[in-house]
């Protein structure tokens, strides 16, 4: 008996959120959130296999709550993500009983909506080709930071916060708005990255791609570190020595200069100027640009991996108007040099 009453508390937890996750799916606009419907719908499911997986635990394996707790909090947590952006779809502003016509916090997520359902529109194009994989769009909400999260119930919808600091209080929705015109949220560019990085490719592939992904590294680096030269000897240990230093540290940065080659090829210019905003920010003395927190590359290195990747999109494009813009000696790309 003793041993089943945590469970019997778990299974109340978890059967209340369910009923949440039911009701919301009621309360939130079908037509306008159809991704948060689909992740409401999953979550639910997935709870309620989870109740159902408890029900049937024998009492001499229940004793040990680790598993049982684990799982649960988990979802737990994720409900209050969830939940979150459930909230912020049906929030309104009110100023003296009185709502206002534009700037609450769903206005703000459909303009966001907008910018990320145009990233999967240029990724899925007239139908990806294979290897790579359709994707779906993301939820999106406010939170503290910009992250990129998934679960397990459905790795395929991502959900991506956006800080509340960026909530744009003026901002009116405008569906009809050009793309181009939205320059607002540029760091979701960065998050569709990741998006990119771990629901492109299916499992057996997405090894393969990594693996390829690390040897045009090497081979990169050893362009840079022979610099055309022959080398022997000892010159040659210091740098094989030097060149795994650097292969390891570009390893741990992958998946994040991935994001941000992502970023830069979905959002443009707009881009490359906010990762020198952003780098602008995060640095209070000098040494702080070179700072490695081993799984983003140095703050001064992000702006410039924004700018050689737009070097590459004037170089292909069959634009030549956006060529100009880019490549002049007034350009775009010389200005963001300067700057």
């Amino acid at each position: 008996m003793l041993n089943q009453q945590p469970t019997a508390r778990y299974q109340r937890k978890l059967k209340a959120i369910v009923a949440l996750a039911d009701r919301w799916q009621g309360a939130i606009n079908k037509e306008e959130w159809p991704d948060l419907i689909k992740l409401l719908k999953k979550f639910s499911g997935f709870s309620k296999g989870y109740i159902r997986l408890t029900e049937q635990m024998p009492p001499e394996i229940a004793r040990p709550q680790f598993v049982l707790k684990r799982g649960i909090d988990k979802l737990l947590n994720e409900w209050s993500t969830i939940s979150r952006a459930c909230e912020q779809r049906i929030e309104r502003a009110e100023n003296n009983g009185d709502s206002f016509q534009h700037g609450d916090l769903s206005d703000n997520l459909k303009g966001a909506r907008k910018k990320l359902q145009s990233y999967c529109e240029r990724w899925n194009g007239e139908g990806t080709a294979n290897p790579y994989l359709p994707l779906n769009e993301p939820v999106v909400y406010f939170e503290k930071v910009y992250r990129l999260s998934r679960s397990v119930y459905a790795p395929e919808i991502p959900i991506i916060s956006i800080p509340l600091v960026d909530y744009d209080p003026d901002y009116s929705y405008n569906s009809s708005e050009p793309d181009e015109k939205q320059v607002r949220w540029t760091a979701l560019a960065h998050e569709f990255g990741h998006h990119i990085f771990w629901n492109s490719l299916e499992l057996e592939n997405m090894a393969q791609m990594r693996s390829d992904m690390r040897e045009k590294v090497i081979d990169a680096l050893a362009v840079s570190a022979e610099r055309g030269k022959a080398i022997i000897g000892i010159q040659r240990i210091h740098v094989s020595q030097k060149m795994v230093e650097r292969t390891t540290l570009w390893g741990h940065w992958l998946e994040e200069v991935f994001a941000d080659v992502c970023g830069t090829l979905l959002d443009g210019p707009a881009y490359a100027l906010s990762a020198q905003d952003i780098a602008a920010e995060r640095v209070a003395v000098v040494d702080d640009l070179i700072k490695d927190d081993h799984e983003h590359p140095a703050p001064y290195l992000r702006p410039l991996i924004s700018i050689q990747v737009l070097e590459k999109m004037a170089q292909e494009t069959d634009s030549d108007e956006f060529r100009v813009l880019l490549l002049t000696e007034n350009g775009l790309i010389n200005q963001l040099k300067q700057r």
